[in-house]
């Protein structure tokens, strides 16, 4: 299978450990618990609890940039709902702290499984808030319903992406993945997949520097305000791109990263596919085959049913017979994360 990205020497000096890492617990049913182990602080937190044998998974996703609410909690998004961020919550996602994160009850079922993929970006008040070294960003800004720029200053030269949510109800998050065209909208929340929008990007992609935003709802309307999660690749750690589905629900294809992963996020890169992306992680499950897959805007159980995915040691192998994942000559967009625990 041929893969369109091929390997580079990983950036010199970059420990993954201090930017990025997963944090897998059982609960054990007590109000509130620090979950640490990390190396930072962390800005950016996705929580999932995982499950096989029941019809309803937790998740939400929290930006520090986002700020506080009123009760002093972390804000929000319900993953990956249409609605703005939601007031903190003693229950769930309680603070950052300087080594992981404290959870509430919410997140602390006694016997139940919880994972929670945390970044670093710049850890100040900065708009956007960067981390050159790791090639992340958040930002904040307000609409103008005009086709504008807008800083990530990454200073990026690899494959860079671009996540944008509306701060006001009733839109959805809206992607341009790296290695997809310019001209394609993609969403992460709902099953519409990639189509052809000129007017979200104005067919331009990333710079170094900057994002394209066009004067729709979904990116740019006036008296709204947006965030966008902006990333790069950084070589020998983090791989953004594509591959081609062949169909095959046991051999499917292998994507090359130049390393172990420890999270990846997949959708359609096809146009007029409607399907929603999906994330695996090894971090809460034994053992690296046969892993079990969730989509992002799913709340049933984790299952192999339709898919499972395979960490190797140099990269990943999606097994599927299903249009979600693997459907023969179609491509679909991927990002992946390496594993700390082996980089460092």
């Amino acid at each position: 299978m041929a893969i369109n990205k091929r390997l580079i020497p990983r950036a010199s000096g970059l420990t993954l450990s201090e930017h990025y890492n997963v944090l897998s617990w059982t609960g054990d049913g007590t109000g509130n618990r620090n979950i640490t182990g990390l190396s930072f602080q962390p800005d950016q937190v996705w929580m999932y609890r995982y499950f096989t044998n029941s019809t309803y998974h937790d998740r939400i996703a929290s930006w520090s940039i986002l700020g506080d609410s009123s009760n002093g909690y972390p804000k929000h998004f319900e993953f990956w709902n249409a609605d703005s961020p939601k007031d903190g919550s003693s229950s769930k996602l309680r603070s950052l702290l300087s080594n992981g994160i404290e959870v509430g009850s919410y997140f602390n079922s006694s016997g139940h499984t919880y994972f929670a993929v945390c970044w670093k970006h710049g850890g100040n008040s900065s708009n956007p808030d960067v981390n050159t070294d790791f090639q992340c960003a958040q930002t904040t800004y307000s609409g103008d319903g005009t086709y504008r720029n807008r800083d990530h200053n990454l200073g990026a030269t690899e494959s860079v992406a671009v996540h944008v949510k509306s701060l006001n109800s009733g839109h959805q998050w809206t992607t341009r993945p790296a290695g997809v065209s310019a001209t394609d909208f993609c969403t992460l929340n709902t099953g519409y997949g990639c189509y052809d929008y000129y007017w979200a990007w104005q067919d331009q992609a990333p710079s170094s520097n900057t994002f394209r935003v066009g004067a729709v709802d979904y990116v740019n309307a006036s008296n709204k305000n947006y965030f966008a999660w902006i990333t790069a690749q950084v070589s020998g750690f983090s791989s953004f791109g594509t591959y081609t589905g062949n169909g095959d629900a046991t051999t499917g294809p292998t994507i090359t990263t130049g390393f172990k992963p420890s999270f990846i996020i997949a959708g359609t890169a096809k146009e007029g596919q409607n399907t929603y992306p999906f994330i695996c992680t090894n971090r809460h499950q034994s053992g690296d085959t046969g892993l079990n897959i969730t989509d992002m805007n799913w709340t049933g159980k984790w299952s192999t049913n339709s898919a499972s995915v395979d960490f190797l040691s140099t990269g990943f192998r999606v097994n599927s017979q299903y249009s979600t994942y693997n459907s023969n000559g179609d491509s679909y967009w991927y990002m992946a994360w390496g594993d700390p625990d082996i980089l460092g």
